[in-house]
């Protein structure tokens, strides 16, 4: 249909802007594709994962939680999550997400990453 043609365009859009380290950019046009489909999980991780890099955990959650009420087993919004949450310093919450992203996809990168991180800070590497 031509809202998910549009929504596709925006998030290209959207993902390029943050490749490119245009954060605010970035955050409108995936908003714009959310606002042509409400449940586009791409779209919500890629603001969750903006907010991330603005060093803003508590919106990047915010995110997470919005694409995971679509996706419960989305392992890109999990794993996201698990980075908000430690850097939230809730340590515990980001390895259970990490551990539940990498039940969705065992080669999902950011939660191997993020689960290495939290073992090494709990001493367990």
């Amino acid at each position: 249909s031509t809202n998910e043609s549009w929504s596709h365009a925006f998030n290209e859009g959207g993902a390029l802007f943050a490749k490119y380290g245009m954060e605010r950019p970035a955050v409108v046009s995936f908003s714009l594709a959310l606002d042509k489909d409400r449940n586009n999980t791409r779209a919500m991780v890629g603001i969750a994962k903006t907010f991330i890099e603005l060093r803003s955990p508590d919106d990047a959650l915010e995110w997470t939680n919005k694409s995971l009420s679509v996706d419960q087993r989305d392992a890109d919004s999990l794993s996201l999550r698990g980075d908000a949450l430690r850097s939230l310093g809730r340590d515990d919450e980001a390895r259970e997400s990490y551990n539940e992203s990498l039940e969705s996809d065992p080669n999902n990168v950011r939660a191997l990453i993020g689960e290495g991180v939290s073992a090494a800070k709990k001493g367990m590497l």
